[in-house]
Formats: structure tokens, C-alpha cells, sequence
């Protein structure tokens, strides 16, 4: 009788061990899935970063380019004003119309703004649709 109650509890207790045991797998097995989704993420939100991040680059690129050229004598278009001298020969004066060097600073600076805000919003927009959104 003692013999199989002693059989009895070591299969009772081999029962839940292996019960245990299969729980533990299943759970090894959610983390592994998760552990590899939340690397895929993180690479999608890197590749989206990266590419954000040259646009950004290029961009103000684009504006130090554009700053240059006018420091160069080149000729960027909007709307001025000309301080006119009056002759009394009824001649135009020749100057060409040009913002002043405060007007200039402040056109480079808000367009850098501009830009990094363009490429934020855009970058932000890329991950809420690729990882809030799960679209791919």
C-alpha cells in the first residue's frame, strides 16, 4: 500500500512538473516573438530616422546653398522695396531693390525652421503609420 501511495504522489508531482515545464516553454516562447518584433520595430524606426534625417540634411543643404548664392551677388525674389533718391533729372535711380541684412537673416533662419519642422512632421507621420498604425 505504501508502495503505490509513494507512486501516487511522484506521479502527482511529475504531472505538475510537466505541466510547469510546458508552461515555461510557452512562456520562453511569447518573449522570443516579442523580442523579435520589438527588433523589427526598432529597425523600421531606424531606416525611418535615417531617411528623415538626410532629408533634413539635404534641405538645409538646399537653404546654405541658397544663402550663398545670394551672398554671391545672386538674386533672390520677393516682394521689396526700393529707397528711392529723387533727382531732378526725372532718372531712376539704378540700385536694384534689396531686403536689408536683418530682413536676409531672418528669411534663412525662418527657412531652417521651416524645414527641420517639415522634416520633423514628416518623420513623425512615417512612424505613427508604421508603428502605431501597423502600416507597411
Amino acid at each position: 500500500m505504501a508502495v503505490i501511495l509513494v507512486f501516487f504522489i511522484l506521479a502527482k508531482t511529475a504531472i505538475f512538473y510537466r505541466s510547469e515545464y510546458h508552461h515555461a516553454l510557452n512562456r520562453v516562447d511569447e518573449k522570443q516573438t516579442l523580442i523579435k518584433d520589438m527588433q523589427q520595430r526598432e529597425k523600421k524606426v531606424s531606416q525611418i530616422d535615417k531617411e528623415y534625417s538626410n532629408r533634413l540634411q539635404q534641405a538645409l543643404e538646399n537653404v546654405s546653398q541658397l544663402e550663398h548664392s545670394l551672398s554671391a551677388g545672386g538674386r533672390l525674389q520677393f516682394a521689396a522695396t526700393c529707397n528711392r533718391t529723387h533727382s531732378t533729372s526725372g532718372v531712376d535711380d539704378a540700385t536694384r531693390a534689396r531686403p536689408d541684412n536683418t530682413a536676409e537673416r531672418d528669411y534663412f533662419t525662418l527657412r531652417r525652421r521651416i524645414e527641420i519642422a517639415r522634416a520633423q512632421i514628416s518623420g513623425l507621420q512615417a512612424y505613427i503609420r508604421s508603428q502605431c498604425l501597423n502600416e507597411h
